[in-house]
C-alpha cells in the first residue's frame, strides 16, 4: 500500500466520473490526479511544488468542493498544477470562468429581486406611517377647531345672556 493512500485523511465523497461533465472543477481535478499518477508524483511532492496544502490538493483531486477555497483560488490552483504537470486544460479553466460568471449573474438577479422587495416594503411602510400622521393631524385640527368654536359660542351665549339681563 502506498504512502499516499495510508495518509489520506479524506474519503472519496463523490464518484469523479458521475457529474464530471457538469462540473469543470471536478473534471479538472480528476485530470490532474491522472497526470500526477502518470508522472509518479506523490501528493506530498506536488503539493510542495505548488506550495499548497496536501489537503487542498486531495480535495481538488477528489472533487470535494466544500473543502476548497473560493473559485478564483481554485482556478489559479488548477492552472499552476496543470502547468507543473505539463497538462493542457485551458478549456476546463474557461468552463470554470463561464460557470463563475453565470453564478455571479444569478446572484446579482437574486440580489436585485431582494432589493426591489425591500424597496417595496419600505415604500409601503413609509406610506402607512405618513397616512397615520396625516389622519392624526386632521383629527387634532378638527378637535382644535371644535374647541375654539365651542369657546366662541359659549362667549357668544354669555354675551347674549347678559344682553337680556
Amino acid at each position: 500500500m502506498s504512502k499516499e493512500s495510508t495518509n489520506n485523511p479524506f474519503k472519496d465523497s463523490i464518484d469523479l466520473k458521475m457529474g464530471s461533465e457538469s462540473n469543470p472543477i471536478i473534471e479538472a481535478g480528476a485530470k490532474l490526479k491522472e497526470a500526477r499518477q502518470t508522472k509518479k508524483l506523490s501528493i506530498e511532492e506536488l503539493a510542495e511544488k505548488l506550495r499548497i496544502g496536501q489537503e487542498q490538493l486531495i480535495a481538488l483531486e477528489k472533487g470535494q468542493l466544500d473543502l476548497l477555497p473560493e473559485k478564483v483560488f481554485i482556478k489559479a490552483m488548477i492552472r499552476r498544477a496543470a502547468e507543473n504537470l505539463n497538462l493542457e486544460i485551458n478549456h476546463l479553466i474557461k468552463k470554470i470562468e463561464v460557470k463563475s460568471i453565470l453564478a455571479a449573474d444569478k446572484e446579482n438577479k437574486n440580489n436585485n429581486s431582494r432589493n426591489l422587495l425591500t424597496k417595496n416594503i419600505l415604500y409601503t411602510i413609509t406610506t402607512l406611517i405618513l397616512s397615520i400622521i396625516t389622519i392624526f393631524s386632521l383629527l387634532f385640527l378638527f378637535n382644535y377647531n371644535n374647541e375654539k368654536n365651542d369657546k366662541t359660542s359659549n362667549k357668544s351665549n354669555e354675551y347674549s345672556a347678559l344682553k337680556y339681563i
